[in-house]
């Protein structure tokens, strides 16, 4: 990442080097770079060590795009997104207000209503999936980065120790956070079942398992037991996430050892496993 800032693929290419093959190849990079560092950076909720000042997203114009979806348009519609939100937090560990709350979610919201059919939320077009075989893989990434994105800011407001999550409009927030939770791990579960180790987006299942079944986890530690009527809903979620990062074990050190470490943290919290 570091290596790339520094040879300047950061930075917008005058529009008569457009058709430059290495001045595009530089940027495409740039994106994946940029957005793995962005998203892993926010999941772990530590600062980011690169920014993006001295670039403009190459937005891709989702209306008039080929209806064929390239291999690389997740990519650049993630970096389309993440360029957006960086604008106004460099990190969602920076948001610690509701309303900024909601305004960061409706960003990432808009994102999702504007997405192009085949990574569409709800009811997406699955009638080329055979044709285009990279699309089912990116459909997948697309949809689960929108909801751990949105969960971001909530994660960090929520578990802080000065919020009172007993008040009637942290717990409007709570129940937000758990609808995001919830549809996070059901699409992770899907997902899980598709990708292998040698799937370059493998990392990011066992991560997203792992780290909204702990947020879940320290939410319940911390809520009233009488004012969380979701938690049985919960808890059978993140009971079956254990399962399923216990199923990738076998083909994954990263899933054994988040296995391993959910495992120890249910037992700690008097959980049967």
């Amino acid at each position: 990442m570091l290596e790339a800032y520094e040879l300047g693929l950061h930075k917008s290419r005058p529009s008569n080097a457009t058709q430059d093959i290495e001045a595009q190849t530089g940027r495409r990079a740039w994106r994946a770079l940029y957005c793995w560092n962005w998203q892993l950076f926010s999941i772990l909720g530590r600062p980011i060590n690169i920014k993006d000042i001295d670039s403009e997203p190459d937005n891709p114009d989702i209306k008039s795009a080929s209806p064929t979806p390239t291999p690389t348009l997740h990519t650049e519609l993630q970096y389309q997104l993440i360029s957006s939100l960086a604008k106004r937090w460099q990190t969602p560990k920076d948001i610690d207000l509701p309303s900024e709350i909601q305004a960061y979610k409706k960003i990432v919201e808009d994102h999702i209503s504007s997405l192009p059919a085949v990574f569409a939320m709800h009811d997406p077009d699955t009638s080329k999936d055979d044709k285009w075989p990279w699309v089912v893989t990116h459909r997948y990434y697309v949809q689960i980065m929108a909801h751990v994105m949105i969960l971001q800011p909530y994660k960090d407001y929520l578990l802080h120790p000065s919020t009172d999550l007993s008040l009637p409009e942290i717990q409007e927030l709570r129940a937000e956070a758990v609808e995001c939770s919830l549809k996070t791990l059901q699409l992770a579960t899907q997902w899980a079942s598709r990708v292998s180790e040698g799937d370059g987006q493998f990392h990011l299942v066992v991560l997203c398992l792992f780290d909204t079944a702990v947020f879940i986890i320290m939410l319940l530690k911390k809520s009233p037991d009488n004012t969380f009527p979701e938690k049985p809903e919960l808890v059978v979620a993140v009971e079956r996430a254990a399962t399923i990062l216990e199923r990738l074990s076998p083909i994954s050190r990263g899933a054994q050892s988040s296995n391993k470490v959910l495992r120890n943290v249910l037992r700690n919290m008097g959980w049967n496993t």
